[in-house]
């Protein structure tokens, strides 16, 4: 064979090495399927652990954040609007990404017509305050902020509510919690409700995790809980309170005292089918909302216990998901039906099926009446983060690595489209 030839075919031999490095996924063992679009997002930095909860969704694109501010070089923590169907960005707010004003959004917005308010906690030494936005979902636009004093910026619930064209957020001062109401389309705000400390306790907080605002029979009601912290030290508190308020009156409906798990106090409650379900630590509460009582209490007793913060229920089951394992509770008696040893970091439900975010990167689909894993799925080029809370859309499956956005079909069994 002349040299000519000899160079041919090792060029060729060159091509198909360079081909198979770069053609998706060869390089890596992808579990699942492949997703139908993947988007890489602005920034260096590859950190996008928290953020938009629950990637909202308004004509034709969700919302992505790409990073809480972390200090690392080349992040650019801003807010993101891929288009459903291509996954391409339509617009990003900021326009220009400053790293000197770092945007903090860690929490659920609050969605009205084209109008979205979310809640950026202060975050120190680089923002002392909390603040709230408006921003105008056709373009990006910031509508009108509002600048918490100091004062009332102390950690505390991030979500922001609401019901039509008012929405709702939580300030807290070193003593007392406020509920603040406000008008999406012009800014303005007002106490609604002062929540303060009993006689011998120093501080009243709200401890429960979200803003869980219910549209039920008229109502419009924000399910939470509180716990007061005694003078001589925090460790000395009363029991939690869950609380359920009436949203236009500013009335509460309900007040129920729980004893909480040693140590712990309730992160997490649901209101569903006039029941209330809370978490504490290793238990679990059902709550009759009408009568003021305790229907039962779940209690871990394994030798490695069950500790989680987070719930879900759906199809009459309560989805419980920690750090060891999750766990699948009959609502009428708070019996255990299953659970499985998955170390769990996020999750959300759809129609009866649990998207799982593990602490091992992987994406798991578990039927929620059965806990049968039904599909794992691996990022193509990192891992899933735990930061991210999946979200299900219109048959689509949209979640997040380090720095990729992806959306896949959310029927398994069928060949998805090629990543574009």
């Amino acid at each position: 064979m002349n040299s000519a030839g000899k160079f041919l075919i090792l060029m060729m031999l060159f091509c198909n090495f360079s081909c198979g490095v770069n053609n998706y996924p060869d390089q890596k063992k992808i579990e699942g399927p492949k997703p139908i679009w993947s988007t890489r997002l602005p920034g260096k930095a590859g950190i996008y652990n928290d953020g938009l909860i629950g990637l909202p969704v308004y004509d034709g694109k969700i919302f992505f954040h790409s990073t809480i501010f972390t200090g690392e070089k080349g992040e650019d923590n801003r807010i993101h609007a891929l288009n459903l169907e291509t996954g391409g960005i339509d617009w990003t707010f900021p326009c220009d990404f400053d790293p000197n004003k770092p945007m903090f959004f860690w929490g659920k917005p609050y969605l009205f017509e084209n109008h979205m308010v979310i809640k950026m906690s202060k975050f120190e030494p680089f923002c002392k305050f909390d603040r709230i936005l408006c921003l105008n979902l056709d373009n990006g636009s910031c509508e009108w902020k509002i600048e918490m004093p100091e004062t009332l910026s102390q950690p505390t619930c991030k979500d922001v509510g609401g019901y039509d064209n008012q929405f709702f957020f939580v300030s807290e001062s070193n003593k007392e919690t406020i509920i603040f109401r406000g008008d999406v389309l012009i800014g303005d705000t007002s106490s609604m409700l002062t929540l303060r400390p009993s006689y011998g306790y120093k501080k009243l907080e709200i401890n429960s995790s979200s803003f869980n605002t219910i549209e039920k029979t008229n109502q419009s009601l924000f399910l939470f809980s509180t716990k007061q912290y005694a003078q001589q030290s925090d460790l000395n508190a009363k029991e939690s309170t869950i609380c359920l308020l009436d949203l236009k009156t500013g009335n509460k409906i309900s007040e129920i005292n729980v004893l909480d798990d040693d140590d712990y106090s309730v992160t997490d409650v649901v209101l569903y089918q006039d029941m209330i379900y809370c978490v504490s630590g290793r238990k679990v509460f059902c709550l009759n909302p009408q009568t003021g009582t305790i229907e039962w209490t779940c209690k871990a007793t394994d030798i490695f216990n069950f500790v989680t913060t987070d719930m879900l229920v759906d199809k009459d089951l309560l989805f419980l998901w920690g750090v060891n394992r999750y766990i699948g509770l009959d609502l009428k008696n708070g019996e255990i039906i299953y659970q499985h040893e998955i170390t769990c970091g996020n999750a959300a439900v759809f129609d009866g099926i649990v998207y799982l975010i593990s602490r091992d990167g992987k994406l798991y689909v578990v039927d929620i009446l059965t806990g049968e894993i039904k599909q794992k799925i691996s990022s193509p080029e990192n891992n899933f983060l735990t930061g991210c809370k999946p979200r299900v859309f219109e048959g689509k499956l949209y979640v997040f690595d380090y720095f990729n956005a992806y959306c896949y079909d959310t029927d398994f069994n069928s060949n998805a489209a090629d990543l574009k």
